[in-house]
């Protein structure tokens, strides 16, 4: 092993363990030099065996192990799932292991760990500490209403945590709550003046509020800060565009396009500005370009869908325009067969959460069940007033039943709650695509009636 012939080590190895199978030295040797040859999972399968037969004698190899080379992150990782198979309820050893994945970047089973951890009993810093890895891993899947739910878990814990709040500033502005997000990231600089926020969220918040003399400090510092950074570029260069300086919003959008030809946004954000500089044909490349990148996203359908009817092709802009509307289904699909029971416990758990109404009636929706979904939007709705979503969706289900006044008192609801911190007149009213949306299916509605 040592010379490096880790395949005649692996064999002698082995026919040590076939002679003394309760040899921890040989396990323990066996997972090194598996290790060092590549074979990842087998060498943690044979290190945890060496563990379990002496756990204290494979701690004393594992530490010099460290000494000689071997990965202190590794050993980590295997004290933690032996100590955690020795004792399933050890719940800080699930946060202890939570962070070895974390820096191994593995979000995923980071994330998992720390829940289990927390559905232990992990309490204080700890917990805290938890919700943030659980909400980084959910910012990562862009699922940034669940990330939101473990940000404000963290703050509940800790009120008074910058990071918390700046979090939270991130999964609102990525949720299009833009005056939350200035408020969330304010207060983090209140906190700590000294806290680098995420200052491309901080300025893109500002701009979708119409505070653009406020958005482009903040933009600048962004730039300053990381000039190959394609957002932040992309956003001072439509700040540029809405004061008045073309040529320096070309020039930023130009940029970060160059520096990343597959950052969508970018490309969205440029084919806006041509658009409003009635460049048609290259706001359609722009588009184009952004929808071929990510064809997911509501937004840019509209936005083409802007392009199309400015071009005078009502008929092509009216298909692209439902192809938005399409994208705009409830977040986060489930598996809403297999989950009803799930979300039954979840509701009898806590009956006064607006949530666990909501995602059983998404569960309903999807199944086609429209009254009940529409009895689960009706009970959450007290429940959180504020959110809009909850009216979009109910209107929809009334929409999918025909009960077309009922559909569009709901999006009249949901109309006024966005009108509350979306400016009206914007041409950039293409970026909240339920603004536009509520608008064009109300529109429909009162066609189907006749109005």
């Amino acid at each position: 092993s040592n010379l490096g012939d880790y395949q005649q080590a692996i064999k002698d190895f082995g026919a040590s363990i076939s002679l003394e199978p309760d040899n921890d030295e040989a396990y323990f040797n066996l997972g090194l030099t598996l290790y060092r040859a590549g074979n990842l999972q087998e060498g943690f399968d044979a290190l945890a065996e060496a563990m379990r037969l002496n756990f204290t004698l494979s701690e004393e190899y594992l530490n010099q192990a460290i000494a000689d080379g071997f990965p202190d992150l590794e050993a980590n990782l295997v004290r933690l799932e032996v100590a955690i198979s020795l004792e399933p309820t050890n719940d800080e050893a699930y946060f202890d292991l939570g962070l070895v994945y974390h820096y191994l970047g593995d979000l995923q089973k980071s994330a998992a760990s720390m829940q289990a951890g927390l559905d232990l009993s992990l309490s204080g810093e700890m917990a805290r500490r938890a919700n943030l890895v659980i909400a980084e891993h959910h910012f990562d899947s862009s699922r940034f209403e669940d990330a939101l739910i473990s940000v404000e878990k963290a703050i509940s814990i800790a009120p008074n945590n910058p990071e918390a709040h700046a979090a939270r500033g991130i999964a609102l502005s990525n949720l299009g709550r833009y005056h939350s997000a200035v408020q969330a990231f304010e207060k983090t600089l209140s906190m700590d003046p000294e806290y680098q926020v995420d200052l491309a969220n901080f300025g893109m918040s500002y701009f979708w509020l119409d505070r653009f003399s406020e958005a482009l400090p903040v933009l600048d510092r962004a730039v300053t800060l990381d000039p190959q950074d394609a957002k932040s570029l992309a956003y001072r260069g439509v700040t540029h565009h809405e004061l008045g300086r073309n040529d320096l919003a070309f020039y930023d959008l130009d940029r970060a396009v160059s520096i990343d030809p597959m950052h969508s946004e970018a490309r969205y954000l440029r084919g806006l500005v041509n658009l409003s500089l009635n460049s048609l044909e290259a706001a359609t490349q722009d588009l184009d370009e952004a929808i071929l990148i990510d064809t997911t996203q509501p937004k840019y359908h509209i936005a083409r869908g802007h392009i199309l009817d400015a071009s005078g092709k009502t008929l092509q802009a009216q298909q692209e325009y439902s192809v938005g509307i399409n994208l705009l289904s409830p977040y986060d699909p489930i598996q809403p067969d297999a989950k009803l029971a799930e979300l039954d416990a979840a509701i009898l758990q806590n009956p006064q959460d607006a949530k666990g109404y909501e995602n059983r009636a998404d569960a309903y929706y999807q199944l086609g069940d429209y009254q009940l979904a529409i009895d689960d939007y009706s009970r959450a709705i007290p429940l959180d007033p504020s959110d809009s979503n909850l009216s979009i969706s109910r209107g929809k289900a009334y929409h999918a039943l025909g009960l077309y006044d009922r559909a569009i008192a709901d999006f009249d609801i949901a109309v006024d709650a966005i009108k509350a911190y979306i400016y009206e007149g914007s041409p950039w009213v293409g970026e909240s695509p339920k603004y536009f949306v509520l608008y064009f299916s109300r529109g429909l509605l009162h066609f189907n009636q006749n109005q």
